[in-house]
């Protein structure tokens, strides 16, 4: 039979090291910092372009939203319009009929 050996992961070891990398950082020469520092302010840096690029690009989309919505109410009233107009074209090409047939 296998035995199975226990692993043990001293959570407190791993913070103390965490910890240690970020102290005594020079923010003038960030080269020089350690890995998991500069990782992670890559990964700010990464992130803070990333949300305001994307709020910028949906700006730009807003506005077009906000004037497609402006002339939907124009298109919509032309479409009411020439509804009621197709709706009576039968009536009007009977009407029509009789007035040239009265004409004649």
């Amino acid at each position: 039979m296998a035995k199975f050996k226990k692993i043990s992961i001293d959570f407190g070891q791993i913070g103390e090291q965490v910890k240690a990398q970020f102290a005594g950082l020079d923010p003038k020469n960030p080269s020089v910092w350690p890995i998991l520092p500069r990782y992670a302010l890559f990964g700010l840096v990464a992130l803070a372009v990333l949300v305001l690029s994307w709020f910028v690009w949906l700006s730009d989309f807003q506005t077009e939203l906000e004037t497609d919505q402006a002339s939907e109410q124009t298109l919509k009233d032309d479409f009411e319009k020439k509804l009621t107009k197709a709706v009576n074209l039968d009536a009007l090409k009977k009407q029509r009929e009789q007035v040239q047939q009265y004409v004649t």
